[in-house]
């Protein structure tokens, strides 16, 4: 019987210790001077600040001019104007009838000198039409919306026709102020 020996023959299978040790000392050696580089790069750029930017000239700029400011608000109680209307006149649209609720509520002195801001006008209905209470109401507004075009009172005033129960030819005015 023939006895081979092994180990003998080629070396395939076979690692030297030396290739073992000095090939994977070589690449840790390859990964050291990729650190040190990667290190000497950062350690040494320099950041150079950027010039600070000149200060913007200003421009002129438009000022708004100012518009008029609002009142802080309306007066709690109402200016109360009570007086008898023609109302078939007033529907009708007589001059004269329109021209009588103008001089009654100029002559109010409580108004002069004074703004509008709210008005409610009360169309008496009787126990008869509330329907026609309003149209007096709303013709009674269109007047007053007349004197504030002519700058009196009434020139940013709101209006709402309102009914009473009052006779048909009474006509109440609500006149709220705004506060001085």
């Amino acid at each position: 019987m023939t006895r081979v020996r092994r180990g003998t023959g080629s070396r395939r299978g076979r690692r030297e210790p030396g290739n073992l040790v000095f090939g994977t000392i070589g690449w840790l050696f390859a990964d050291l001077m990729v650190a040190l580089a990667m290190a000497f790069l950062v350690a040494t750029t320099v950041g150079v600040p950027s010039p600070p930017e000149p200060a913007p000239t200003p421009t002129p700029s438009h000022t708004p001019t100012p518009s008029r400011t609002p009142e802080p608000g309306l007066e709690q109680r109402p200016v109360e104007v009570t007086m008898k209307v023609d109302w078939a006149g007033l529907l009708a649209g007589d001059d004269a009838a329109e021209a009588k609720i103008r001089r009654k509520v100029r002559e109010d002195v409580k108004l002069h000198g004074r703004r509008a801001g709210l008005v409610l006008a009360f169309g008496g209905a009787g126990d008869t039409d509330p329907g026609r209470a309003l149209n007096i109401a709303g013709k009674a507004n269109a007047v007053l919306k007349d004197l504030g075009k002519s700058g009196y009172v009434f020139d940013d005033a709101v209006f709402r026709p309102f009914l009473s129960h009052r006779a048909v030819n009474t006509l109440v005015l609500d006149i709220y102020l705004f506060k001085k």
